[in-house]
C-alpha cells in the first residue's frame, strides 16, 4: 500500500512539474511577443537634427562622423585606429564636394574636387605633401 501511495504521488508531482514548465513558455512566449511588438510599432521620426552624429562599431570606437565644418557638411570615416582617412565634403566658400584620402600618418595623399567651374580636379599627393601629379 505504501507503493500505492507513493506511485500517486509521483504521479501528482510529474503533472505539477508539467504544468509549471507550460505556464512558464506560455509566460515566456507572451514577453517575447509583447517586446517585439513594442519594437514593431516604436515611433519613426520625420526629422532628426543634430549638429553631430557619431557612429561606432561594436567595441565603442568612433568609425565615422557626420557633422558640419566650418559652415559645410562633412562625413569622416577613420580606420580601427581611430585615425580618419577619409573625408566627403563641402568646401567654402561656394560648396565645392571634395574627397580626400589620407594616409595612415594624417597626410591628405590623394584629393578629388570639383571646382568653381564644375570641373573636375585629382590631385596626388606625397608623404610630405607636395603635389606628384594633378589636373587642373
Amino acid at each position: 500500500m505504501g507503493s500505492a501511495m507513493g506511485s500517486k504521488e509521483m504521479h501528482k508531482t510529474r503533472w505539477a512539474v508539467l504544468i509549471v514548465a507550460i505556464c512558464l513558455i506560455v509566460t515566456a512566449a507572451a514577453v517575447a511577443y509583447a517586446a517585439g511588438k513594442r519594437r514593431a510599432t516604436a515611433p519613426v521620426l520625420d526629422t532628426l537634427m543634430a549638429r553631430r552624429f557619431v557612429l561606432v562599431d561594436d567595441r565603442g570606437k568612433v568609425r565615422a562622423a557626420l557633422l558640419v565644418v566650418d559652415g559645410n557638411p562633412a562625413l569622416a570615416l577613420q580606420d580601427d585606429q581611430g585615425r580618419t582617412r577619409a573625408i566627403l565634403q563641402l568646401r567654402s566658400p561656394k560648396s565645392n564636394p571634395t574627397l580626400v584620402l589620407d594616409d595612415k600618418a594624417g597626410k591628405t595623399r590623394a584629393m578629388l574636387t570639383l571646382h568653381d567651374d564644375d570641373q573636375p580636379g585629382v590631385a596626388f599627393f606625397d608623404a610630405s605633401g607636395s603635389v606628384t601629379w594633378k589636373t587642373p
